[in-house]
């Protein structure tokens, strides 16, 4: 595991690890137990909340879309759409089944 973030908040945290495994990158949020615990605002440095990745050889990648979103990049996703096999409605690729017919994105449209 690789820290690729120390959040200010824990939202922040959630959201950025959510970009991330969205984009095809395992991730978690650490320390937000105890973040919760010592109250929002803290800035205790080692007590805000971490984004971890799992696989260290997607650190460059994870670290790169961590700068765009904060520059205002809002549009970081390298990952194409994806079209369900069922009924045909294309999806943005964060989601992982279809929510018109409830069909799992096919392994195909990964990234």
């Amino acid at each position: 595991m690789i820290k690729v973030l120390e959040a200010l908040h824990l939202s922040e945290a959630h959201l950025l690890c959510g970009l991330l495994q969205a984009d095809g990158i395992s991730a978690e949020v650490r320390g937000h137990d105890l973040f919760s615990t010592l109250g929002m605002g803290s800035g205790v440095p080692g007590v805000l909340p971490t984004v971890w990745i799992s696989d260290p050889s997607n650190s460059d990648k994870a670290l790169a879309l961590i700068s765009q979103f904060t520059k205002g990049n809002t549009a970081i996703s390298a990952s194409p759409s994806w079209k369900c096999p069922q009924c045909q409605e294309i999806h943005e690729t964060q989601f992982s089944s279809c929510w018109k017919c409830g069909a799992q994105k096919p392994v195909s449209a990964s990234a």
